[in-house]
C-alpha cells in the first residue's frame, strides 16, 4: 500500500506557528482540488481555531485525519472537515475553554467589587465559547450540545472507538498502526500546556544506563597518565608488585566409599646407645616462582594508541546521538546497553593488565 501523502500538517501551536494565514496560504496552493491534512496538536487559540475551521467549510472538499494527541482547539478546527478520520491508536481531548486571569494589588471594598464583576463577565464569556464549542461538536456528532458540553466538562482523552460512538469522527484509520508512547517526558509536557494525562495511563520510565561519557572519561585519564610517563622517557616499569603466594593444592577428594585401610609399616627398631647420630640431610630450597612478564613500553604505547582510536569513535557516537535528540522528542539515551558493556570492558582489561604502571 503506497505511504499517504498530505497536503497540511497542523502539528504545532494553533495561533503560531499554524496561523490563519498560513492555513489560507496553504489552501489557496492547493486551488479546488481534494485536501487533506493530518493533525497532531495540543490546540490552542479558539479564535484561530474557529477562523481555521471556516477556511475548511469554505474549501468544501477537505478530509482530516486526526492522530498522536489531539486536543482542545485542534479538535474544534478539525469539525470543519468534510470528513473527519482518527487513528486507531490517537487520543482526542475537548475540554472547557479556559483565559490567563491576573490580578495581583491590593484593593479597597469598591476596588473588590469591581475586580469581582469583571471576573463575573469573563465567566460568563467562557460559558458562551464553551457553548459555542460544543454546538460545533453536536452538529458533527447530530446530538444535543448539552451533551457534548458535558463530554467537555468532564475532559477525558477519549479514544478512537469513544470518538466514533460520539459521532466526533467518521471512520477509525486502521492504517496508522503506531500506538502512542506515553513517556514522563510527555506526561510533563502535557502539564506544562495545562492538559491532563491519559486516564489510566502507564508512564514508561525507561532506565538510563550508566552515561557512557563519564566511562570514557575515566579511561582517557589512565590513558593520559600512560602517556604521560612515556613521554617523560620512563623506560623501566615500576618494580612489579609482589607476587601473592600460590595457594596450596586442595585435598584430594574422598569417595563416598570406605577406602580398604593400608597395613601398617612395621616400626624400624630403636637406635642401639652406642649408635653415633646421624647428621639431618639438608632441604633443598624451593626455586622462586617465574614472574610475569611485564609489557614492553612500545605494547603498552601500540594499546594507548589503540584505546585512543576507540575513545574518538565513542566520542563522536555520543555527539550524533546528543545531535539527533530534539524538543519534540524524548531525550537520546547515550549508548547502548551493549555499547556500554563493551566500554566496561575494555575499562576493566585495561586496568587489569596494567594497573602497575598508574
Amino acid at each position: 500500500m503506497a505511504k499517504r501523502t498530505y497536503d497540511i500538517e497542523i502539528d504545532s501551536y494553533i495561533g503560531y506557528p499554524i496561523s490563519k494565514t498560513y492555513i489560507r496560504e496553504e489552501l489557496a496552493r492547493c486551488g479546488n482540488r481534494p485536501v487533506t491534512v493530518r493533525i497532531n496538536s495540543y490546540g490552542g487559540d479558539v479564535c484561530t481555531a474557529l477562523d481555521i475551521r471556516q477556511q475548511f467549510l469554505d474549501h468544501g472538499d477537505v478530509t482530516c485525519y486526526v492522530f498522536g494527541m489531539t486536543a482542545s482547539a485542534a479538535t474544534i478546527l478539525a469539525t470543519g472537515a468534510k470528513k473527519l478520520y482518527m487513528g486507531r491508536h490517537a487520543f482526542m481531548l475537548l475540554h472547557q475553554c479556559s483565559m490567563l486571569v491576573d490580578k495581583w494589588d491590593w484593593l479597597n471594598a469598591d476596588e473588590l467589587e469591581s475586580t469581582i464583576e469583571e471576573l463575573k463577565k469573563t465567566c460568563t464569556d467562557l460559558h458562551k465559547l464553551d457553548m459555542c464549542a460544543a454546538s460545533l461538536y453536536a452538529k458533527r456528532a447530530g446530538c444535543d450540545p448539552e451533551k457534548m458540553h458535558e463530554v467537555m466538562v468532564d475532559a477525558q482523552w477519549l479514544n478512537a472507538d469513544e470518538c466514533l460512538g460520539l459521532g466526533l469522527v467518521d471512520a477509525i484509520d486502521e492504517e496508522e498502526d503506531e500506538p502512542v508512547q506515553m513517556t514522563a517526558a510527555v506526561q510533563r509536557r502535557f502539564a506544562a500546556c495545562g492538559l491532563p494525562a491519559l486516564p489510566a495511563a502507564k508512564v514508561e520510565e525507561k532506565q538510563e544506563p550508566t552515561p557512557k561519557a563519564s566511562l570514557l572519561d575515566s579511561l582517557a585519564n589512565i590513558v593520559a597518565t600512560i602517556s604521560t610517563w612515556l613521554t617523560a622517557g620512563k623506560q623501566e616499569a615500576p618494580a612489579a608488585e609482589e607476587q601473592p603466594e600460590e595457594p596450596a593444592a586442595p585435598a584430594a577428594p574422598v569417595d563416598d566409599e570406605e577406602q580398604p585401610e593400608e597395613p601398617e609399616e612395621p616400626a624400624a627398631p630403636a637406635a642401639s646407645a652406642d649408635d653415633e647420630e646421624q647428621p639431618e640431610e639438608p632441604e633443598e630450597p624451593e626455586a622462586p616462582a617465574a614472574p610475569s612478564p611485564e609489557p614492553s613500553p612500545e605494547d603498552t604505547a601500540a594499546t594507548i594508541v589503540s584505546l585512543q582510536e576507540e575513545l574518538a569513535t565513542a566520542r563522536q557516537r555520543i555527539a550524533e546521538l546528543e545531535a539527533m535528540d530534539g524538543a519534540d522528542t524524548t531525550p537520546a539515551m547515550p549508548c547502548t546497553a551493549a555499547e556500554h558493556d563493551t566500554a566496561m570492558q575494555h575499562c576493566s582489561d585495561f586496568v587489569r593488565r596494567y594497573k602497575h604502571l598508574i
